[in-house]
């Protein structure tokens, strides 16, 4: 498979190598050398590495030709070039209509009409919902304006319909995820929500986090960062797109995939990623009942969901709720967690297009032991727009974990009408790090 850029002028190949990582933005991106990367050539080159670095003969350890790969080396990717907002929701309907894309990344900058402002945006938002309901996941950059607070989220990425990406600093290992933060020019921020029912919330944008930074020249075999790198979100979107099409789909159609409709449902995709997001251990409950305005769910690392987490157990749902009702589903089993249990965490998102009206959700993680006795409520979900989340953190698996006959309980306070609410959960037994709260 071979790369050009909109000029025709600079080709790259594909390395065969298929990238085996934990932290994709940091084993994994391999661009082009910096003597000719332009903008879109190395978001490309974030999926596909090319051939001068990628293909280097001289490299032939495995460990080091992995460094020198795209996240998804084998894929397909088609190139689009815009001039304006008009030409990206023609190019948004080319890319479905015609190309028949599976995801979508979308490295931008911010639209009219400034930062985290959802509107139509000349026919962009309209576009992106109809690549959703085609079955397109739609990733798309956070921005680069961290500097300017409260909200400085690109526009594109405000729509609900939209995975919204944001940076961290450098993270290269399990243990960095315990302090990695926000990059100071990262963009993130709330925006006022009234839910169905008056309540006033503050929703985060941003739904997941990744590297800032990636380095351009890979020729020498080293990770580190320096002069030479290339930063901004424009390069850690496609890094979780990648993610998605490259190491989630890819196991998920190798396994039989998700169950019923799931696995051609955007939302499903969406749903997982967050749930592998893996936030900062910071004190305070209310950090696991929340989502971060500046890292949303958390820096994303993959996990094989069959293979990761031990003797634990995992589930993806999606559930049609009305205005009034309750849903309830166990952890795992509906018997008592095992004395080996180690960590859970709970994510939510409801796929409507609309923050404004958005329906009121309350979720409350519950310990029904004994069988017919009493209930004890562990958590409560702060309330967003469209998300939700609960977690148990490494430091209280003794009290509020093992031993528990653990459900999730949803309560939809206030809806205008039906719509879907997408879960998911990971109990896992592995002694793993970074799954207590985002940093907010």
């Amino acid at each position: 498979m071979s790369f050009k850029d909109g000029t025709g002028s600079t080709l790259r190949i594909v390395d065969t190598d298929r990238c085996d990582f934990f932290f994709p933005s940091y084993q994994c991106i391999n661009t082009a050398s910096g003597t000719v990367a332009t903008h879109g050539t190395t978001v490309t080159s974030v999926l596909l590495s090319d051939l001068a670095d990628g293909q280097d003969p001289g490299v032939s350890g495995t460990t080091d030709r992995h460094k020198r790969s795209g996240i998804v080396p084998e894929a397909t990717v088609h190139y689009y070039r815009t001039s304006d907002e008009t030409s990206l929701a023609t190019a948004i309907d080319e890319a479905v209509g015609d190309d028949g894309i599976d995801i979508m990344n979308m490295s931008l900058s911010p639209g009219s009409g400034g930062f985290c402002n959802n509107g139509t945006q000349n026919g962009v938002r309209e576009a992106i919902e109809a690549a959703t309901d085609a079955g397109v996941l739609a990733v798309v950059a956070g921005g680069n304006a961290g500097l300017l607070p409260p909200c400085n989220i690109n526009n594109y990425a405000t729509f609900p319909d939209t995975l919204a990406v944001g940076g961290t600093d450098d993270a290269d290992s399990l243990f960095d995820l315990e302090s990695v933060e926000r990059n100071s020019q990262a963009s993130f921020g709330s925006i006022s929500v009234t839910l169905r029912g008056g309540a006033v919330v503050q929703s985060r944008i941003i739904d997941v986090a990744t590297n800032f930074c990636h380095t351009l020249d890979a020729a020498s075999g080293t990770n580190a960062y320096g002069p030479g790198d290339s930063c901004g979100t424009s390069f850690a979107s496609p890094t979780i797109a990648g993610l998605a099409a490259g190491l989630l789909m890819h196991w998920s159609f190798n396994r039989g995939g998700l169950g019923g409709t799931l696995s051609s449902d955007p939302y499903s995709w969406r749903t997982l990623i967050a749930l592998l997001a893996d936030g900062r251990t910071s004190g305070g409950t209310e950090l696991l009942n929340s989502i971060g305005d500046q890292l949303g769910f958390g820096n994303v690392r993959f996990s094989n969901l069959d293979t990761s987490l031990g003797t634990g157990t995992w589930a993806l749902s999606r559930t049609t709720v009305l205005s009034g009702s309750q849903h309830e589903f166990s952890i795992g089993s509906t018997a008592a967690e095992p004395a080996t249990a180690n960590g859970l965490k709970f994510v939510a998102i409801v796929d409507d297009n609309r923050y404004g009206d958005s329906p009121d959700i309350t979720y409350r993680l519950v310990d029904k032991c004994p069988p017919g006795g009493g209930e004890t409520v562990l958590r409560v979900s702060t309330k967003h727009a469209l998300k939700g989340r609960l977690r148990i953190s490494n430091g209280e698996v003794n009290t509020n974990l093992r031993n528990r006959c653990l459900w999730i309980r949803t309560n939809v306070n206030a809806s205008a009408s039906s719509v879907r609410l997408f879960t998911a959960y990971m109990l896992y037994t592995t002694a793993r790090s970074g799954h207590d709260a985002s940093i907010l």
